[in-house]
């Protein structure tokens, strides 16, 4: 069985940073799930589509917002991996203490 779906495919000009554009679409998740229609398959029509303006800033202003994006996501992942391993050493150390391998004075 075949269905017929419409796809749309931006291509970025030399006044948009194509990693500022998807970071751009991502941040409006909730405005794509608003602009949806159907009952079955929910989808953004073309017409709909066409009409959406964004405001872009310029394209050097594009570059230094995502590069501050990425070092915040690096940072955030840093912390997300340090947590983790606080969490596994208290985990172990709680069996430690509760199994009575090891004694607190």
């Amino acid at each position: 069985m075949a269905t017929s779906q419409d796809f749309a495919n931006y291509v970025c000009g030399p006044e948009v940073y194509n990693h500022f554009l998807v970071r751009l679409f991502r941040f409006m998740e909730k405005d794509w799930k608003r602009l949806m229609a159907g009952s079955t398959h929910n989808t953004i029509y073309m017409p709909v589509f066409k009409k959406l303006r964004v405001t872009i800033p310029k394209f050097e202003e594009q570059v230094a917002i995502v590069d501050h994006l990425r070092s915040l996501e690096t940072e955030t992942r840093l912390l997300e991996d340090k947590i983790a391993k606080a969490r596994l050493l208290k985990q172990a150390m709680m069996q430690q203490l509760l199994t009575g391998r090891i004694r607190l004075v």
